[in-house]
């Protein structure tokens, strides 16, 4: 469509809304972004809350935050551009891990998700230890990582009933919880009711322990507003959000999520219609039903909301950018190769945080072995043993032990070796007394390149005489060995001598390295990403090499799984 048709386009729609010369601007603008859209091969996902000119021309899929990640995951359209705020486009990206996820905004947060931390999530499941946590979708990841479920406005009071729990904690939102509460019949009690974290709870029932979190737009509406319209137009049909006061939602006609009231418009006739939320929103419902007789009462724009531009949008799929992201890279060994196709595709370098390999020691030990000075490795052991009490969404992770920690040792032993997986067997296993649902502990063996093998012993759960996060490792080669504690003690020997029983040893010096580039943790890995992204040479911790880590990770979960050895792809 030419910029011209799209100008006619939404002038047919929005005439009475947008000045006739922001219609011009904004359809050229549309039009570059629709041109840029179809040359990346991506999908554009508009909120209802998004200002008319955008809502009306670029996206693919409109609808609310929930609804567009589930759209957004059947289609094969990568990158995703979200026209929504922080925690929509983190929800886009946990539904669809492998796709890249751009928010058009440098902030675009949200004063209902900033309102918890899941420092706070964490300090109500110690206060009242068993209890559900049931967070709205309208929440920061972090926080959706310490709940047991994650609910929607239009399903809360459905997820919550289907608990059959005495007591649910739900957060955030208050007045959202308050709704849940008359829906249910169910008693409600807020923090500030409880007291200090440490004492014991009050002598009052509830049911629901809720949170006192608040849209900042929908806390704006109150039961005056209500009684002011219908005194003037008897006949509207008030249709609120879930987010508005318990008083306000039960003053009014019909309650629900966003796409569920614009649902109700388009299949119910009335007189008149208001909608009690976001004031684009109603801008937009009437555009595309100019049949229909939209009152206006419009508090607040949410300024996170019109964060969201047009110009921002155009900005977001020109600039492709480099990647550097946490490890596991992927969930599974498919969805690596095709984060590694997209970035070879795009041209941009995607590096992992596989920062313990940026460690000074481990560094020394690679150099140590680089030198000779044990000859030619043979075999590498390494065993990792700590008693790790996380708590959150690791407990309840599978192969939690090969998924979430091994990758940094494999790492490790294809670093210090420099040789590659050809196959594995594995056996995982919870042992009893395990805190962890899933394969706490598990033992590997290793054939690499070089006919080197090496051998993994891991644990999650192991209580006492832990060994160090880096594993305690102990290599042999052809000439001598070498020990490692992970921290900075290391003990080597070297042969003298042989033709007797055992051969004459010397112990050896494992020296200091000056590796300042390639240490420093986290640190030092993002240090070395911007230098090289700078000069154009290749991060150490490239998808295209970090990948063959990850498949030790994967071949070590089949193997266990099938309960043989399995080779690993090169």
């Amino acid at each position: 469509m030419t910029a011209e048709a799209l100008y006619l386009e939404l002038k047919a729609k929005l005439e009475k809304v947008v000045p006739d010369f922001e219609l011009r601007h904004k359809a050229q603008l549309a039009h570059e972004i629709n041109c840029k859209k179809a040359e990346r091969n991506a999908v554009i996902l508009g909120h209802n809350y998004m200002e008319p000119a955008l809502f009306h021309s670029v996206p693919d899929f409109t609808g609310d935050s929930l609804e567009l990640c589930r759209k957004a995951a059947r289609t094969d359209k990568d990158p995703i551009v979200f026209c929504g705020v922080r925690f929509m486009a983190e929800t886009a990206k946990i539904l669809n891990p492998d796709k890249l996820v751009l928010l058009p905004a440098k902030e675009a947060g949200c004063s209902l998700a900033s309102s918890i931390t899941a420092g706070d999530v964490r300090q109500l499941k110690e206060r009242f230890p068993g209890v559900p946590v049931v967070v709205y979708v309208n929440t920061y990841a972090d926080v959706k990582a310490e709940a047991d479920y994650c609910c929607t406005s239009s399903n809360a009071a459905a997820v919550v009933e289907s608990l059959k729990s005495e007591t649910v904690i739900f957060l955030p939102d208050e007045y959202l919880a308050g709704n849940v509460a008359r829906d249910t019949g169910k008693r409600i009690i807020f923090p500030s009711q409880l007291g200090p974290l440490h004492d014991s709870p009050p002598e009052v029932d509830y049911e629901i322990i809720g949170w006192h979190g608040r849209c900042e737009v929908h806390e704006k509406f109150t039961v005056e507003d209500v009684e002011n319209v219908r005194r003037q137009f008897p006949d509207v049909v008030i249709l609120a959000h879930p987010e508005c006061s318990p008083e306000v939602v039960a003053a009014c006609d019909f309650s629900a999520s966003t796409s569920a009231m614009i649902r109700y418009v388009e299949q119910l006739s009335a007189p008149h219609y208001l909608l009690l939320t976001e004031c684009s929103m109603g801008d937009n419902v009437a555009a595309a039903n100019p049949d229909k007789e939209m009152l206006r009462l419009c508090s607040v724009r949410c300024p996170h909301m019109n964060e969201i531009t047009l110009e921002d949008t155009l900005e977001a799929l020109k600039h492709e950018c480099h990647v550097l992201g946490e490890k596991p890279m992927a969930n599974t060994l498919d969805n690596a190769r095709k984060m590694v196709a997209s970035a070879q595709q795009a041209g941009r370098a995607y590096a992992v945080m596989q920062n313990y390999r940026y460690s000074p020691n481990i560094r020394r030990l690679q150099h140590f072995l680089e030198s000779g000075e044990i000859g030619p490795i043979t075999t590498v052991h390494s065993d990792f043993y700590i008693g790790a009490h996380f708590g959150g969404f690791r407990d309840r992770m599978e192969h939690v032990l090969l998924l979430d920690m091994a990758i940094h040792t494999f790492d490790a032993a294809r670093l210090i070796t420099g040789a590659d997986p050809a196959s594995v067997y594995c056996k995982e296993w919870n042992p009893s007394g395990s805190w962890y649902d899933h394969g706490a502990s598990a033992v590997a063996i290793f054939e690499m390149t070089d006919g080197i093998v090496y051998t993994y012993r891991g644990s999650w759960c192991a209580e006492g005489l832990n060994t160090t996060w880096n594993s305690e490792w102990h290599i042999i080669g052809e000439k001598g060995s070498v020990k490692w504690d992970g921290e900075s003690a290391f003990q080597a020997q070297v042969v003298t001598e042989t033709g007797n029983l055992s051969s004459e040893l010397q112990d050896v010096d494992v020296p200091p390295c000056d590796d300042a580039g390639k240490t420093g943790s986290h640190a030092g890995v993002i240090q070395e990403f911007v230098q090289c992204i700078r000069t154009g040479a290749t991060p150490e911790t490239v998808c295209t090499d970090n990948i063959k880590s990850m498949a030790m990770v994967f071949g070590a979960i089949e193997s266990a799984r099938a309960g043989r050895k399995v080779g690993i792809e090169s």
